[in-house]
């Protein structure tokens, strides 16, 4: 980190360097919502809620009925149009991805050329997330679909209060567990698969493949990693926070517009993209990025 950004300081390789982390880092949320229990409603106001609620339901139904042949076809627009630009965005940051990782293994600041030259990683990148996604909200319906019938069941007496919290019990660790997957897939795409794919110009499945025969070898390393990852996370996250602490917020205020927070947090995005880049040179050229600059 010390020597892609301040050996020697330039402003406009921090503005490109910059720019390429925050293409990577597109559709992936932030932001800072403030107190979160601040607009709780009181005890007091739940009455006045409800009956403002109920007394809105009717006239929603009643426009949604009379106006049903053209809300329709505007829901179905906006679906398709927020689908559109979700899948513009992930392309952008799929290509992105590749362009910050190329800034700090070869120490350069561009984006024309390693645009080109890894389109076909990015566009197998884009793909993969874009599979992975659909399989991801489809199980997401899927569970939901079958809590519905559960709590249904539930609510009309066909099903007893054992098996019930049973089902919830094992829903509920089922989630769990596809919740620490899906962590650990993300971390292990960042941090392995698309360096893999960058080194060998290799697509995303081949890449993922590769890290599998090296995982195998070397289980216990990487076990090892992911722990060092967990640490460092809450280490950078206290920094991060005392320091807004010590702005009065100012610090999180920047952080929020897009583009100039990403290049204030460069030396912290720097850090850990050089992280793993550096855990993979230790298992021997083949696993170098940073051998294409010496």
């Amino acid at each position: 980190m010390r020597t892609v950004l301040f050996s020697p300081f330039d402003i406009e390789k921090w503005i490109t360097l910059g720019f390429c982390a925050w293409l990577s880092l597109l559709g992936q949320g932030g932001g800072f919502s403030g107190n979160p229990f601040g607009s709780f409603p009181q005890k007091n106001s739940q009455p006045q809620i409800r009956e403002t609620i109920q007394s809105w339901v009717p006239k929603v139904e009643n426009y949604v009925s009379t106006n049903v042949l053209w809300l329709v076809p505007l829901a179905a627009f906006l679906v398709v149009a927020a689908i559109a630009v979700w899948l513009v965005i992930l392309w952008i940051s799929s290509r992105g991805q590749f362009l910050f990782l190329d800034s700090i293994a070869r120490n350069r600041s561009a984006v024309a050329a390693p645009w080109k030259e890894f389109a076909v990683q990015g566009d197998s990148l884009f793909l993969f997330r874009v599979v992975t996604v659909a399989v991801s909200v489809s199980l997401f319906l899927l569970t939901v679909g079958l809590g519905a019938l559960v709590a249904y069941g539930y609510h009309e007496g066909t099903l007893p209060k054992v098996w019930t919290a049973a089902i919830a019990v094992v829903g509920v660790l089922l989630w769990l567990v596809l919740l620490f997957a899906a962590i650990l897939g993300v971390i292990v795409l960042d941090d392995f698969i698309i360096p893999l794919m960058w080194l060998h110009r290799s697509g995303c499945v081949a890449a993922w493949k590769e890290f599998g025969t090296l995982l195998t070898v070397r289980t216990g390393a990487f076990f090892r990693y992911l722990l060092m990852i967990f640490l460092t996370s809450i280490g950078i996250g206290v920094a991060v926070l005392t320091l807004m602490v010590m702005t009065c917020c100012i610090l999180g205020c920047v952080m929020m517009i897009p583009f100039v927070g990403t290049v204030v947090l460069l030396p912290v995005l720097v850090f850990r993209r050089a992280l793993s880049l550096t855990f993979l040179a230790q298992f021997g050229p083949r696993y170098d990025v940073f051998a294409t600059s010496r």
